[in-house]
């Protein structure tokens, strides 16, 4: 489930221009698939209901995201009845449209002073912490 949920979320979310990354993804799933397969860590009746399940959960939800009419509940959605439904809702309430594939660089410069400063204040208050257990122990 794993492996292939990996690939599902590597092909979903990134740009479709990282086609090498698909690839190497998808090859890496199949491979881990396969080894399990051939470790005999699994039965391959396991295997296969668990794509199953991971695929369809996957598609599932994703259909429910991006479709504003089966966030609503009426006779046009009969997913409204699923006892989880009411919690997908919730937690996707706030959501009014897919959210769009944007990438940028991480600030490292910005991490690394917050980073830094945390370390400072961790140090600071040990380093005062010993020195007030040892201002008693004079022999």
């Amino acid at each position: 489930m794993t492996l292939t949920l990996s690939y599902l979320v590597t092909k979903q979310y990134s740009p479709r221009t990282f086609f090498l990354l698909h690839w190497f993804s998808f090859l890496t799933s199949i491979c881990g698939v396969m080894f399990l397969m051939i470790s005999r860590g699994h039965y391959t009746i396991d295997i296969i209901i668990a794509y199953f399940v991971t695929t369809r959960l996957w598609w599932i939800y994703h259909t429910l995201a991006h479709n504003k009419t089966l966030k609503t509940k009426g006779e046009h959605n009969p997913v409204a009845e699923v006892f989880w439904w009411r919690i997908f809702r919730y937690f996707e309430q706030n959501v009014t449209s897919p959210l769009p594939n944007t990438y940028s660089r991480p600030n490292l410069k910005e991490f690394s002073q917050k980073f830094s400063n945390f370390m400072n204040r961790i140090l600071w208050s040990r380093n005062r912490l010993c020195s007030y257990g040892d201002s008693g122990n004079t022999v």
